[in-house]
């Protein structure tokens, strides 16, 4: 599937396509503490998470991994994240790292969720499917709550 361009003439991916990026995103949020990852904010923790975030990209999506996608994700540029990955392969593990175990619990979760992927990494699978149909419903459900207040 090629992506489309929007105005500006620079990518615009689907929903689908990034909805296993919106995955780790929310589970990452979730094991965190931090409601908006995506935000501005340059505070050392959600730096910090940030780069797990790029880290946990790229360890799931090793055979398709799309800096431009996981950077739109997170309304940041490309090169944001080739720096993440950099600061994160630097400082994992070391004390004054915040994002230690956000990362460990996080892929401990991401690991439930992959299971059962296919032979070739790229994790298309029922689960996957089961699981973006369900975020579409509940959409649905959100904009119907509101047009009927």
């Amino acid at each position: 599937m090629q992506p489309r361009l929007n105005k500006n003439n620079t990518i615009k991916y689907t929903e689908m396509e990034l909805f296993k990026y919106n995955i780790i995103l929310n589970i990452v949020q979730y094991n965190s503490g931090i409601k908006d990852l995506p935000s501005v904010v340059k505070k050392r923790y959600n730096s910090d998470i940030r780069f797990v975030y790029f880290a946990l990209c790229r360890v799931y999506f090793k055979n398709y991994f799309s800096l431009t996608k996981c950077s739109q994700v997170i309304n940041r540029t490309h090169a944001s994240v080739i720096n993440g990955l950099k600061q994160f392969d630097y400082n994992y593990g070391k004390n004054w790292f915040l994002g230690n175990e956000v990362y460990l619990t996080s892929k401990d979760a991401l690991d439930e969720l992959f299971n059962h992927q296919d032979k070739d990494g790229k994790g298309d699978n029922i689960v996957l499917a089961a699981k973006y149909y369900e975020y579409e419903l509940n959409k649905i459900n959100v904009e119907y709550d509101l047009i009927s207040v």
